[in-house]
């Protein structure tokens, strides 16, 4: 159950995923669920059990066939103030969403505004607090307008406001760093694993 003094809604104070479903089951699971558990060890989040997550999906996925699965993680409830509470007891929310149309043949991009902020200790993971992705997402309301590409503080491309970027500079195939901000995408990491000849760059 959800509870108004949770950590997550006061503060941002946690992890999610979101996770396409196909026929009825998570794809790319494992990988998903490693990324949550790497986010809960840099938050200082107790890990939760996966074999009770994996049965609370399960029957919250029974019937579906293609739709996303959000999962969110947080240190659950605590008093006003910052300093988390000395024994938290996590907190899961599963939530289902439609799944977003299957994209075929190019789309179209803007330039966000909104620049993102360099913190090498949160970069990587995907925290709860994503307001500088919802500014960027504001600036435009175009529908022709798939998404907006994000960069950090010096100017350098990090990311799009909700998916990663791959660019071919010169015959050379190469996606930003996330190593100050940004979040390591889990496509991203098989694309970078089936086709190592890829460069992590600073674009």
């Amino acid at each position: 159950p959800f509870a108004l003094n949770d950590r997550g809604l006061a503060y941002g104070d946690g992890v999610f995923e979101t996770i396409l479903v196909h026929d009825g089951q998570p794809v790319w699971w494992e990988a998903h669920w490693q990324r949550m558990l790497l986010g809960a060890r840099v938050l200082g989040i107790p890990e939760p059990h996966e074999n009770v997550v994996i049965e609370s999906c399960r029957k919250l996925l029974a019937g579906e066939s293609r739709s996303v699965l959000k999962i969110i993680l947080t240190r659950g409830s605590g008093g006003r103030g910052y300093l988390p509470p000395a024994n938290p007891e996590p907190r899961i929310i599963l939530s289902i969403h439609p799944a977003p149309e299957i994209i075929r043949g190019h789309v179209s991009l803007r330039w966000c505004e909104t620049r993102l902020a360099q913190q090498p200790l949160l970069a990587g993971i995907k925290h709860l607090n994503r307001l500088e992705q919802v500014l960027a997402r504001n600036e435009w309301q175009d529908p022709v307008i798939f998404d907006g590409l994000m960069c950090d503080q010096d100017g350098n491309v990090v990311c799009a406001t909700s998916a990663n970027v791959f660019a071919k500079i010169d015959g050379q195939w190469q996606t930003p760093i996330v190593d100050r901000s940004g979040i390591a995408g889990i496509a991203r990491a098989w694309v970078l694993k089936q086709w190592p000849h890829i460069r992590e760059a600073c674009l």
